[in-house]
């Protein structure tokens, strides 16, 4: 074709130019896809390598999933860079990629919750999750850290490995405690269904991390025993006497004073900075090295204190537990989950179980139970306790059919009382009457939370043993 005053077009020449064109796009494409599969047969020959190989078999050999722990680490962005020399390495690699999963995880929800036609409580829910899993992110972090400078020699091997493995066991329970704010109904359960692939991946990566790092450590500190005597590990749990590695010089001073400066004061009768104990504890500063004393003065405060984790370095300070009270309630019926009806934790110590004085009235109406298996390996000793006649005779409950009946760890151990009796308790595989001292000593304040470094410092009575 021509035209007056243009040049000759040749319609060959477009037909040229997208041949030439699609020709390099597919030679674009086909570096790239051998570069990936470069860079993959790369990291298969790093960990196909005798030593590689071995080191990485033996230590995913020790975990529960080890086939997603040997692809987590034939898969790692980083193996061609870093050298597989230590079981230390292999867990270091773990770490990293569980941390890379979490972060993939929070990401998930947050989409989630831009969802339409979820309810307040499912809303509630994976607001809740999303605070699990940024907790999860900041342990798995601390275990990277805590791991790259292992063993320190600030600590123990035992402290080393305890600080390792509570933070991937939260890590672990964290993952879980999301899920089970989707339980209460069947538009829950469809929430949870778009979770649960996340959670249990993640619940895996820091499973295999855990696994590997226990049977590091385990060797470590065998090693170490058998270098300098049995007598190792008990020299290192330290006696009554001894403040806890943790607590600072000031701190120290604090506790032992008998008089403390509070920073401010709460008041429920207006006497003080604030009325309430929250607003104090959001009035507080974040990130603070310094303790900063909060004194609640006599009185009785119906609220749920929430303490988020920027808050660091509070001290509450009572006026005595019987006239400083905090109480709260919270329930699923009200539309609360199970994450935020409890704020503390407690320990109870050779202690009295009993009705109270308008229970006692009523209690015959009333079932009482030692405990029900709300998970699938719960936990509960009652030792040396005076239980009274309110107790049913069976002590504990089911919580739903057979569930955890095998698999729980239910203990009774040396108490009195109308109500101990264990004649008639229940069956279950997983429930158990202790009558050897020794057995029971593993559950004492001692041995299971090892009290002998810390608890002196809480200035409260207790008593390590039986």
């Amino acid at each position: 074709m021509s035209d007056s005053g243009n040049k000759h077009i040749s319609p060959s020449k477009p037909r040229k130019k997208l041949i030439l064109l699609l020709f390099t796009s597919f030679l674009l494409v086909a570096a790239a896809v051998i570069g990936i599969v470069a860079g993959v047969n790369s990291r298969e020959n790093i960990i196909k390598s005798s030593s590689t190989h071995s080191i990485v078999k033996s230590s995913c050999s020790t975990t529960f999933y080890p086939d997603l722990c040997y692809s987590t680490i034939a898969n790692a962005p980083e193996l061609g860079n870093k050298a597989i020399s230590t079981p230390k390495d292999v867990i270091a690699l773990s770490l990293n990629a569980t941390k890379t999963a979490v972060e993939k995880n929070y990401f998930s929800v947050k989409r989630l919750l831009k969802k339409k036609g979820l309810t307040g409580r499912e809303k509630t829910a994976l607001h809740d999750c999303l605070e699990t899993i940024d907790e999860t992110l900041d342990e798995v972090r601390k275990a990277e850290e805590d791991l790259n400078q292992y063993p320190s020699f600030n600590k123990s091997l035992t402290q080393n490995a305890d600080d390792l493995q509570t933070l991937l066991s939260a890590a672990i329970t964290n993952q879980e405690t999301c899920l089970d704010g989707f339980f209460y109904d069947k538009a829950d359960k469809k929430v949870r269904e778009s979770l649960i692939g996340g959670q249990l991946h993640v619940e895996k990566m820091c499973s295999n991390a855990l696994a590997m790092i226990k049977n590091m450590t385990d060797t470590d500190i065998a090693n170490e025993i058998a270098l300098k005597g049995r007598n190792l590990r008990e020299n290192e749990e330290g006696g009554i006497n001894e403040w806890p590695e943790w607590l600072s010089a000031g701190d120290r001073r604090l506790l032992q004073s008998t008089t403390v400066t509070p920073n401010v004061v709460v008041a429920a009768d207006g006497s003080g900075n604030y009325r309430t104990v929250s607003a104090a504890v959001a009035a507080a500063p974040e990130g603070s090295s310094e303790r900063y004393v909060i004194r609640i003065k006599a009185g009785v405060y119906r609220e749920n204190v929430d303490v988020p984790k920027k808050k660091t370095n509070l001290m509450f300070l009572g006026d005595g537990r019987t006239t400083t009270i905090i109480t709260g309630s919270r329930n699923v019926v009200d539309g609360s989950t199970t994450f935020n009806s409890a704020t503390v934790g407690i320990v109870i110590q050779k202690s009295r179980i009993d009705a109270t004085s308008d229970l006692k009235p009523v209690k015959s109406s009333f079932p009482t139970f030692l405990g029900r298996p709300w998970k699938l390996y719960s936990r509960t000793v009652v030792m040396q306790s005076a239980i009274g006649d309110l107790i049913d005779p069976a002590g504990w409950h089911i919580w739903d059919g057979d569930f955890a009946l095998s698999t729980l760890e239910y203990r009774e151990y040396g108490n009195s009382g109308a109500g101990a009796g264990t004649s008639g308790r229940v069956t279950w595989g997983g429930y158990k009457v202790i009558t050897s001292a020794t057995e029971a000593q593993q559950y004492t304040p001692g041995t299971f939370i090892a009290g002998g470094s810390w608890l002196r410092s809480t200035t409260f009575p207790f008593s390590l043993g039986l």
